[in-house]
């Protein structure tokens, strides 16, 4: 019987593994994990590196290639220095969901499901951002993108309606 695995040349040369070097069980065992979580460590810079993530959007990511008490691990670590921050991340998102994609409170909180970020963050978070960019004025610049005005007939008023609905926002 033959294992396979990978193993990252940094992890090779911290431990100083040579040709035909013997290894112990557990030695190899701590190798395989120590050579696991530094390509968690660069999976999570690269994914970073696009741009923010929520951790859990990083932890669903990773676990499908990786041990998630490894992932765990490294995500808390890289929470504590500053490269995760579920906070940044949702205010970052949400800017984006409100300003570009002009999305309603339905549709932001539904975007967010995912990513399990706290209601503590995400409520006074949206509030602010709402307050900035209040919602009449982003349906009105909806409206007016897509050439709607006042003079429309029933059917074209419907689907005005639905649109909006779409979009995530609530029929007053």
């Amino acid at each position: 019987n033959k294992i396979q695995f990978i193993l990252n040349k940094d992890a090779v040369l911290n431990n100083n593994l040579k040709a035909n070097k013997i290894l112990t069980r557990s030695q190899f065992e701590n190798f395989i994990k120590e050579s696991e979580k530094t390509f968690i460590k660069e999976k999570i810079i690269l994914l970073l590196s696009y741009k923010h993530r929520s951790k859990e959007e990083i932890i669903q990511r990773l676990k499908k290639k990786f041990h998630l008490d490894n992932i765990i691990q490294i995500v808390s670590e890289m929470e504590e220095l500053g490269y995760i921050d579920d906070k940044r991340f949702a205010r970052e998102y949400a800017k984006h969901l409100i300003k570009v994609k002009m999305l309603g409170k339905r549709a932001v909180y539904s975007k967010f499901f995912t990513h399990k970020i706290s209601k503590e963050v995400l409520d006074p978070l949206i509030e602010q951002l709402y307050n900035i960019h209040p919602p009449d004025e982003t349906i009105l610049a909806i409206l007016t993108k897509r050439k709607y005005h006042e003079n429309l007939h029933v059917k074209a008023r419907h689907k005005i309606i639905r649109h909006l609905k779409q979009k995530g926002f609530l029929w007053d």
